[in-house]
């Protein structure tokens, strides 16, 4: 009987492996903008959520003590808050809160919190640098925010272009064009950035006053009536 032997099938040629290799870098290149929109919706929510926490802080904070923590009334130091993490601590000194995930915003320049909030009385390890990622508002440079302030003034805000953020510049990649922000009667919005004509990269929350795009942390504000205080994250 005569015996047949069969054909082993050969690899891919190099001109077949090119092909794949084209192929899977074309569908790499198509799904690496969903994947990236994805992120910063997700960041953006993230913060979103964490805002939201943020406001029932300050509000029980507010019943004890008359208004939100910052000034040198209100700090356990007893001097005035020059980062917002530092007004932030007052929650945990305050036995309000013992994690500082909430603090957290993948703003590009922040780190996850490493969960060391040190001991009372202080906290001192509490948001470590690049831990927070919001930027808190206080009336004046010794005066702070309370639940009796008007309901649009914004109180809690992120992305900042920098860590060292004391103005009103937001970053415009961070969560895909929007700024988070907390406000004054608990409202959480995220709110479009206007890039800088200057730099693409960052820009200007702004509100419509009496049709008028006004920034929203400038007197134009109309629930702001002094140019308030922006503590930078740190």
């Amino acid at each position: 009987m005569k015996m047949t032997k069969t054909k082993l099938a050969k690899g891919f040629t190099l001109v077949e492996l090119l092909v794949v290799i084209a192929i899977i870098a074309a569908l790499a290149a198509l799904s690496t903008p969903v994947v990236l929109k994805q992120q910063k919706k997700a960041a953006a929510t993230e913060a979103v959520n964490n805002a939201k926490q943020h406001f029932i802080l300050l509000f029980e904070f507010d019943q004890d003590n008359g208004k939100y923590p910052g000034d040198s009334t209100t700090m356990s130091t007893g001097a005035v808050a020059a980062t917002s993490s530092a007004a932030f601590k007052e929650f945990f000194i305050a036995s309000q809160i013992d994690s500082e995930d909430i603090f957290y915003a993948k703003t590009g320049w922040s780190v996850k919190p490493d969960g060391d909030i040190g001991t009372a009385p202080l906290f001192t390890t509490a948001m470590a640098t690049d831990e927070c990622g919001f930027t808190y508002t206080m009336k004046g440079a010794d005066a702070a925010f309370g639940t009796t302030d008007p309901s649009g003034v914004p109180l809690v805000a992120t992305p900042a272009a920098v860590k060292a953020f004391t103005g009103n510049n937001f970053s415009v990649s961070a969560f895909g064009g929007k700024a988070v922000i907390l406000f004054n009667d608990g409202a959480v919005k995220s709110l479009p950035i206007t890039p800088s004509s200057g730099d693409p990269t960052e820009g200007l929350v702004n509100i419509s006053v009496g049709g008028t795009a006004t920034a929203i942390f400038t007197t134009g504000n109309p629930s702001l009536s002094a140019l308030p205080t922006i503590l930078p994250a740190l």
